[in-house]
C-alpha cells in the first residue's frame, strides 16, 4: 500500500493509504504520481474558505398556535395574501435572527400589547413578547419567539390588529 498526501488548505495536509487495485499486478508501469513524488490536491471548490466558522442558526417558523378558520387565519386570506405570507416566512427561514432584526423589508417590531384589540393568549408565558413582521404594505404576521423559532399567532392581511405598526 502507498501513502497519498492531500493538501486540504495551505498548511493542512492529510495522509491516506491507497488500497491496491485489482489490476495492480497487471499494471507494470506504476503510478506516475508515485514516481514523481507529486501530491494530489482537490480543486478549490472542495476547500472551504472558512472551514470551522459557525454561522448563526437560521430562524424557523411554527404555526402550531394558529386557530383554524379563526378571524386571523391564513386560510381566510386570498391567494395574493397567502403568497405574500409564504414569501415572508420563507425569507425569515433563510436568515438568522440578527439578520431578521435589521432586515429593512421584514421590519421586525415588538407589539404594544395594551393596544392590541384581543387578549394575550392564555398559553403565552408573561416573559414572551408578541412581535410582528411585515409581509406586504398592509399585511402583518404576529407571533412570538422562543429560541430560534417564530410561533405565528395571527395573519393580519387588513392591518387591523395593530394599525400603528
Amino acid at each position: 500500500m502507498r501513502e497519498l498526501d492531500f493538501q486540504l488548505e495551505p498548511g493542512v495536509t492529510r495522509s491516506f493509504q491507497e488500497r491496491p487495485s485489482r489490476n495492480s499486478s497487471r499494471n507494470s508501469r506504476g503510478s506516475s504520481l508515485a514516481k514523481h513524488g507529486k501530491k494530489i490536491r482537490p480543486s478549490k471548490s472542495l476547500v472551504p474558505s472558512k472551514p470551522f466558522a459557525m454561522a448563526a442558526p437560521y430562524a424557523s417558523v411554527s404555526m402550531r398556535h394558529i386557530g383554524l378558520r379563526a378571524r386571523y387565519c391564513l386560510s381566510l386570506c386570498d391567494r395574493n395574501e397567502v403568497a405574500a405570507a409564504l414569501d415572508c416566512l420563507r425569507k425569515m427561514c433563510s436568515l438568522s435572527w440578527p439578520q431578521i432584526g435589521v432586515h429593512s423589508g421584514l421590519r421586525l417590531k415588538k407589539a404594544d400589547e395594551n393596544e392590541l384589540p384581543m387578549q394575550r393568549p392564555s398559553f403565552l408565558d408573561e416573559g414572551l413578547t408578541i412581535s410582528y413582521v411585515r409581509a406586504s404594505d398592509r399585511f402583518r404576521i404576529f407571533g412570538f419567539r422562543v429560541g430560534e423559532v417564530f410561533h405565528v399567532l395571527w395573519f393580519d392581511s387588513e392591518h387591523t390588529i395593530y394599525p400603528g405598526g
